[in-house]
């Protein structure tokens, strides 16, 4: 992952499959402080050029839609200001 065009220290991930038949779904679950207007990349690369990346939404008979990456943000509080509550129904300013 990056942040404004830097990478963010321990944020790796590594999946190696062996053959198109291998699946696996990728989580990443790094913590840091974001500020309004930084940007976010999540970057991927492969060994060999022209081998793929294996990114692939998986979709079963009769199920829900299995993602290949699964990326979430939460928003722990906003500025000095004060603290978010979003254990309650819907998001409210202490």
């Amino acid at each position: 992952m990056r942040k404004n065009g830097k990478d963010i220290q321990n944020s790796i991930v590594r999946c190696v499959l062996g053959t198109n038949e291998n699946k696996d779904v990728i989580v990443n679950q790094t913590m840091m402080p974001f500020n309004a207007g930084d940007i976010i990349n999540v970057m991927m690369a492969v060994e060999k050029t022209g081998e793929g990346l294996g990114i692939e939404a998986i979709r079963t008979p009769g199920r829900p839609l299995i993602p290949s990456i699964i990326f979430s943000v939460h928003k722990i509080k906003d500025g000095a200001e004060g603290r978010w509550i979003s254990s309650e129904k819907g998001t409210k300013k202490r």
